[in-house]
């Protein structure tokens, strides 16, 4: 019985020890250290003014402005420190200027519909955006979306340009253990330009400035234009051909700010109240997220040649747009693991 007994003690240590070592291991090869449950939020206003010009008609211009709040929450630890983190639109709402009425009641319900949509990307140890499974999945949770516009949509918005929008706030991930003005780390940045193809830009981000607690940085982009081939869609009228696609990034700029006091604890005395997620495991100190704000600044234009009913006429499009995304209060990252409230907190 006691040999039994030693046997069973050894394999329960194994297993407490092994437990301890993976819960340990994970919190300190994730992205920021997260760990599951963690979450964040952040804010993205996008203001854009869009100039289209077909043939000698006189050239339209819209201005729209977008404000959408996105709550990040892990998952899952993945193996090799991989994190899948669940993204949900908690707001999302459109204010445009349009010489049409109707156009704007329309892509202001098309944008509420956002609201609520949930989606799961993968962001590896580098805070790099390795997929978003399902994307497609939840581009249908539209589900009250008119049938032109989903062909629209599911034509011309890619796993690119979805990860892109998303993804910003893991651009505040510095590579460098220690980092030094000049340091250097670079990010993918895909534009949809709906059937005129997409534009993708290299952002480079810079480190210009370590303060006590922020680093400032510069962003800069190299970009090209992915042409998609000719594309024909359903217009009021007749089918519409689009062929000789062209466009260009002609300037692409931003800036980041980056906390570098992650470790701070911003809520004294929060690591002696039990986890709501675990009531056995006592909560860690509220640690600030080093994402703090991006904002990015880029002018592209280009042409095509539509053809309707035999005719061929010349669109031409210029367009400016300014995005900020920023983190909202109310943030909770890397949990102690593995601490539960019958043992001794760490000295």
């Amino acid at each position: 019985m006691s040999e039994h007994l030693n046997s069973t003690q050894r394999l329960m240590l194994i297993g407490f020890a092994f437990g301890a070592l993976t819960s340990f291991a994970a919190a300190q090869t994730t992205v920021w250290g997260l760990q599951r449950h963690d979450h964040f939020s952040v804010e993205t206003v996008i203001e854009r003014q869009t100039t289209l010009q077909l043939g000698e008609s006189p050239a339209v211009t819209s201005n729209l402005k977008d404000n959408l709040s996105f709550e990040y929450t892990v998952d899952n630890i993945l193996a090799g420190g991989d994190v899948a983190i669940q993204v949900e639109v908690r707001q999302a709402s459109r204010r445009t200027e349009e010489p049409n009425p109707s156009t704007t009641s329309s892509e202001a319900r098309q944008m509420a519909l956002l609201n609520k949509v949930v989606v799961v990307m993968i962001v590896d140890q580098d805070g790099i955006v390795k997929g978003v499974p399902g994307f497609r999945e939840a581009l249908g949770q539209l589900a009250d979306i008119e049938q032109t516009s989903r062909t629209v949509i599911n034509e011309s918005v890619n796993q690119g340009v979805f990860a892109s929008w998303i993804g910003q706030p893991f651009w505040a991930t510095i590579p460098d253990e220690k980092p030094e003005v000049g340091g250097q780390w670079e990010r993918l940045f895909e534009v949809s330009l709906g059937q005129l193809g997409v534009l993708k830009t290299i952002a480079t981000c810079e480190i210009e400035d370590i303060g006590d607690t922020t680093t400032s940085v510069k962003i800069t982009g190299n970009s090209r234009h992915v042409a998609p081939p000719p594309t024909r869609t359903n217009g009021s009228i007749a089918p519409l051909l689009l062929t000789d696609v062209a466009a260009a990034m002609d300037e692409f700029s931003g800036t980041a700010q980056i906390h570098m006091a992650g470790d701070a604890v911003a809520d004294v005395g929060a690591q002696d109240l039990p986890d709501a997620d675990d009531p056995l495991q006592l909560r860690a100190p509220r640690k600030r997220p080093p994402f703090q704000s991006v904002s990015l600044s880029f002018e592209c234009s280009g042409e095509a040649v539509v053809t309707s009913g035999g005719i061929r006429r010349k669109l031409r499009f210029q367009q400016q747009q300014k995005q900020t995304t920023r983190l909202l209060p109310g943030y909770r990252i890397g949990r102690q693991p593995g601490l539960r409230i019958f043992d001794s907190p760490p000295q």
